[in-house]
């Protein structure tokens, strides 16, 4: 199964998650937006832990939101 929005792509395998050229924004208390992840490529297997780090307040948690 593949999910396409405009240039990002994600394809869900048996093996796992793919995607590639994955951006995420998220508004600011104050309303801008701010984007956290600018074209990243990766992948994520299945039976295996992700660890999604980084410095308090920095949208990890958001990211799992959407």
């Amino acid at each position: 199964m593949t999910h396409q929005d405009e240039d990002l792509k994600i394809e869900y395998t048996k093996k796992g998650i793919a995607f590639k050229d994955l951006s995420f924004s998220v508004r600011t208390r104050k309303k801008q937006e701010l984007r956290i992840l600018k074209k990243v490529t990766g992948w994520f297997n299945l039976g295996t832990s992700t660890a999604l780090m980084g410095p308090s307040g920095s949208g990890e948690q958001s990211s799992f939101a959407y």
